[in-house]
């Protein structure tokens, strides 16, 4: 899971679109400004280096814009910045899905209590080690960080085959573009396949 230290920044011209909606229903991201999801979608990209943030892996293909408190419950942050980020399609629509991960709501996006590790909201690494291909919650928590972190690894299956061999496919990547001296854009699959670490 990343830590997410910076939101997203709506221009004045996409403040002015969304503020144009007038009372916010999930039919406002389905149905209006194609260009205003496109540019959101974007930016989150950006700022997230193309990389979900649930498993953490480089998003293949096009990702999708998660809403962490799901559109469809929360209309009301549809546009919120901490409650937007970036996804791969695994992770966004298969694992987390429209579950609710919202315990308490309140007005303030901030002031809503999660079910879920929220990746603006809480400092991730003090519930995650992220440094190996499984996914590690960290010993010495308290209850009930511990039950929020069960609840994360559970959510979105990072226990399972499929996200711990993704998870390695990513580490080997990154150890394949270090050592040829290349973009981890540039490298296909085949060539992590008959890479061996240490031998160039």
């Amino acid at each position: 899971m990343l830590n997410l230290n910076n939101a997203l920044t709506l221009s004045v011209e996409q403040n002015s679109i969304i503020q144009g909606f007038g009372a916010l229903t999930a039919d406002h991201w389905r149905r209006n400004e194609t260009k205003l999801r496109k540019a959101i979608r974007e930016s989150l990209k950006s700022i997230q280096h193309n990389c979900c943030v649930y498993c953490g892996c480089r998003v293949c293909g096009t990702g999708d814009v998660e809403h962490i408190a799901h559109k469809a419950d929360y209309p009301q942050f549809l546009f919120t910045p901490e409650n937007l980020a970036y996804s791969c399609k695994t992770c966004n629509q298969t694992y987390k899905g429209k579950a609710n991960v919202v315990s308490n709501v309140n007005a303030i996006y901030q002031n809503c209590c999660f079910t879920i590790v929220h990746p603006y909201l809480d400092n991730v690494d003090l519930f995650f080690d992220t440094s190996t291909s499984l996914i590690k919650i960290r010993t010495g928590l308290s209850a009930s960080d511990q039950a929020k972190a069960e609840t994360t690894r559970e959510l979105l299956h990072w226990s399972e085959p499929e996200v711990v061999l993704r998870r390695s496919m990513q580490a080997m990547a990154q150890h394949y573009a270090i050592e040829h001296n290349t973009n981890i854009d540039q490298i296909s699959y085949e060539d992590t396949l008959t890479y061996i670490p240490g031998s160039l």
